[in-house]
């Protein structure tokens, strides 16, 4: 028994494969152009990016060695800054944090002079009532960074904020801000603690210098497991063998396996210094 294919079966098979090809076509040069479009958009951006920078660079260098004073240093960056908006605004910030970071002393100051009277701090303070917990991020990061102690509450009051990340960075500020004796008010916090929130105090605790807290017991007394970790990793930090007793305590009674065992390792480590 053999098998034909009838003439106008042919034609409606040759017409879906047309169809097929087509809508490859279409698909791919939709495709092209899009690819094409975000490229230029891109490299636009990378220019536009290029060109603020370098006037950044100009009105802060200016500033900061060649002592051009604050009122005219303002009005130069105003100019720009009215109008390129949050772009100019968010890459002037950024080089503010880096000079912050770097820069001690007269320098230091004269940052944090620019980052208030430039409007700086304000525009950062509004970031903080975005509904964006993106944005509410930024705003506590670039506030803490450079000092702002006015933001302390206003940040402080982002721990009841849903979002785990702004509440993460809101305990970072504090931190920056005002020492490890911010911890005091976070130690009935609900929040888990993570690994990387916790790697980041005590990288701020490294780099700014910062001493131990002022009562190590007030914070054991935490209903929150990792707060103890923490405990016992900042006491690691600054091998402090007096809370070794305490931390015992703590491990004998802890009903979170992973938590006992990190810190029954700080412990055993704070014993060895100590010998």
């Amino acid at each position: 028994m053999s098998l034909s294919v009838k003439p106008y079966q042919f034609d409606n098979l040759l017409l879906v494969l047309w169809i097929i090809i087509l809508v490859f076509f279409i698909l791919s040069l939709l495709f092209f152009v899009l690819t094409s479009v975000k490229k230029a958009q891109r490299i636009r951006r990378d220019k536009i990016k290029k060109r603020y920078q370098e006037k950044i660079n100009h009105i802060l260098f200016r500033f900061m060695f060649e002592s051009q004073d604050i009122k005219s240093t303002i009005k130069h960056f105003n100019k720009h800054f009215d109008k390129k908006g949050r772009l100019f605004a968010r890459l002037t910030i950024k080089s503010l944090i880096e000079l912050h970071r770097i820069y001690k002393g007269a320098y230091h100051k004269n940052i944090e002079l620019f980052f208030v009277e430039s409007g700086l701090s304000e525009h950062s303070m509004k970031l903080l009532k975005s509904r964006n917990w993106m944005y509410k991020v930024e705003g506590i990061r670039n506030l803490s960074e450079l000092d702002y102690l006015e933001s302390f509450q206003e940040i402080k009051a982002q721990l009841s904020n849903k979002n785990e990340m702004v509440q993460e960075e809101a305990i970072l500020g504090m931190i920056r801000l005002k020492g490890l004796d911010a911890l005091i008010q976070i130690q009935d916090i609900n929040l888990w603690l993570s690994d990387w929130l916790q790697a980041h105090i005590i990288h701020v605790i490294h780099i700014k210098n910062f001493k131990k807290p002022s009562d190590f017991s007030t914070l054991l007394e935490s209903k929150n497991p990792t707060i103890h970790l923490l405990v016992a990793r900042i006491a690691q930090h600054f091998q402090e063998t007096e809370i070794i007793e305490e931390l015992n305590s703590i491990v004998s009674k802890s009903t979170n396996l992973k938590i006992k065992s990190q810190i029954s390792v700080i412990v055993e480590n704070l014993k060895s210094s100590k010998i």
